[in-house]
């Protein structure tokens, strides 16, 4: 080889090893400043189906998550700590493409949006899903009344609003569904009802199918309800006889059960009316509320289909009223070295309540009081206390407010 020749080769050999060295001493360089590190990602990740054929459906519901293990740099650990970078820097899927009706076993994917994050290991590393043929069928909504009208009530044929629905899901299931069915309880309705009910699928046994779509999943039930001939709703009066004690009043009278029904001819019926009587209950003199169990009056050829008596409740309240006292003004507490003088030495006393209590008062039932205790020589503005029976409520104190001067008593 010609001198000139080995003179290149050696300085091209020397740059090459030049250049090796110098890349390798700037990764170290660049590693030092941003080692990298392995751990789990930051939270687990939701696994998403994609690409899943139309014609498949997936026989349970899938919601799973990746626990995902990485290796990354410390600036890409840095930004994977943000919760809004983490949202978008990874994705967990398991991709359908291709797939076919069946029990399979499927790889989860796990893609990173940042090129210097590496995945070690995904746990789970594969699913089972099982896939099966797209079914979607039209069905009649059948009514379930849970309960029985009232004695001397028929039910007209339900209707539902929508007639039909469409049921959809896995065939396996699908092809279990036997009926749909809106259920609706009356409740002891009189009158017909119409409610909002939620729709459910149920097999040959009556056992409910999940796992199906149904649309739309309510319906608005109408449940004719319509009294039988010969069968009538009547209310209830209560019938008393006397009057309440003087200075009271019968405040209020409440009957349990406040209608019945009843049994007779139609033209019989016809006569009562809407309602029919108690016998009399006697409130004279009373001053307290009672309550009592009371027969009832039937015209001839009607009867009650429940009870033969009711429980009425009789409310008697005092009749309130008001009445103005004036009464001298009574001072407690002073020592005995001082003496004290009032403007005014009485004041009006507004008293509201009761009617027998305000007729009945003494004039010791009601007090003014004035508390002088440990008071000095000097001018006070002082608002009495009005003593008085518990029932009664004072409305106003006129004057309301006392001038009282206390002095030292005149020696002996």
């Amino acid at each position: 080889m010609p001198a000139w020749a080995r003179f290149t080769a050696d300085n091209l050999t020397t740059a090459l090893i030049s250049a090796v060295l110098a890349v390798a001493i700037w990764l170290a360089a660049a590693i030092e400043q941003n080692p990298s590190r392995d751990d789990f990602f930051p939270g687990d990740i939701p696994i998403e189906i994609v690409n899943k054929p139309p014609s498949l459906v997936l026989f349970q519901p899938f919601e799973r998550a990746a626990r995902v293990r990485i290796r990354a740099s410390q600036a890409s650990w840095e930004r994977l700590q943000s919760g809004a970078d983490r949202l978008q820097s990874a994705r967990a899927f398991i991709d359908l493409a291709g797939a076919v009706s069946g029990l399979r076993v499927y790889d989860v994917q796990v893609k990173f949006a940042d090129t210097d994050v590496a995945l070690l290991s995904v746990d789970p590393a594969s699913v089972s899903l099982r896939l099966e043929d797209y079914r979607e069928k039209s069905f009649p909504v059948q009514v379930n009344v849970g309960d029985s009208p009232p004695i001397g009530f028929l039910l007209g044929a339900p209707a539902p609003n929508p007639l039909y629905v469409q049921v959809s899901g896995p065939q396996s299931r699908v092809d279990q569904v036997a009926e749909i069915v809106a259920a609706v309880q009356l409740r002891g309705a009189k009158t017909t009802v119409e409610r909002e009910s939620a729709l459910f699928a149920r097999d040959a046994q009556g056992n409910v199918v999940s796992g199906v779509r149904i649309v739309p999943d309510a319906a608005t039930v109408r449940v004719p309800v319509e009294q039988r001939l010969g069968f009538k709703d009547v209310s209830v009066r209560a019938v008393t006889r006397g009057n309440v004690a003087a200075g009271y009043w019968l405040s209020n009278i409440t009957v349990n059960p406040s209608t019945l029904t009843v049994v007779g001819s139609p033209n019989r019926l016809d006569e009562i009316g809407g309602f029919i009587s108690t016998d009399p209950i006697d409130i004279k003199d009373s001053r307290i509320g009672f309550v009592s169990r009371v027969n009832l009056v039937l015209p001839e050829g009607v009867s009650p289909v429940d009870a033969q008596s009711v429980v009425v409740t009789i409310d008697v309240q005092p009749i309130t009223g008001g009445q103005t006292v004036q009464r001298q003004i009574t001072v407690r507490g002073l020592d005995r070295a001082l003496k004290a003088t009032l403007s005014p030495e009485s004041v009006d006393v507004i008293l509201a309540g009761p009617l027998p209590i305000l007729q009945s008062l003494r004039v010791d039932d009601v007090q003014v009081i004035i508390d002088l205790t440990n008071r000095t020589p000097g001018k006070y503005k002082i608002t009495p206390t009005v003593v008085k029976p518990d029932a009664l409520r004072v409305e106003s104190i006129v004057p309301d407010t006392i001038e009282v001067t206390v002095a030292r008593a005149p020696g002996p």
